[in-house]
């Protein structure tokens, strides 16, 4: 029998889906990887990202605030980021949220 991972992405990364007993555990435990025939987890997983998406769990690169960490400058969205970094060639950005 073969193995599957699933993996949800942000926006920006990606992200394997891992079930763990105790979040006490080293993450080495964490299960990470499921028979292909098995279609529940594939359900857990679609509930999983959509309530990752209900949650905004997830990085909308065309709108969100980001901030260089070299300068502090604040700009808008992925192109202005790479505008800026092909300006100045800071390339530390983070992810602003506005409260």
């Amino acid at each position: 029998m073969q193995n599957r991972v699933i993996i949800l992405y942000s926006g920006i990364h990606y992200d394997r889906i891992a079930f763990c007993m105790d979040l006490s555990y080293p993450v080495e435990v964490d299960e990470t990887r499921w028979r292909t025939d098995d279609n529940e987890v594939l359900e857990k997983a679609v509930q999983l990202a959509q309530r990752l998406q209900s949650l905004h769990y997830f990085t909308d690169t065309t709108d969100f605030v980001i901030k260089c960490e070299v300068c502090q400058w604040i700009g808008q969205g992925m192109k202005e980021a790479e505008k800026h970094r092909k300006e100045t060639k800071h390339d530390h950005f983070g992810e602003m949220t506005i409260q």
